[in-house]
């Protein structure tokens, strides 16, 4: 889910459609970002 380059053209096909269906849902491209900053930070905290 992270925001850093991509490794390979599948990882940024999955990332664009992640993207675009939290999109659809009504967040903006940088909610997105913010959420799975946070998310990501939760988990390794735990």
């Amino acid at each position: 889910i992270s925001f850093n380059a991509k490794t390979s053209t599948d990882e940024q096909k999955k990332h664009d459609d992640f993207v675009d269906r939290m999109m659809e849902k009504g967040y903006t491209r940088k909610q997105v970002r913010l959420l799975c900053e946070w998310y990501l930070r939760v988990r390794k905290s735990s």
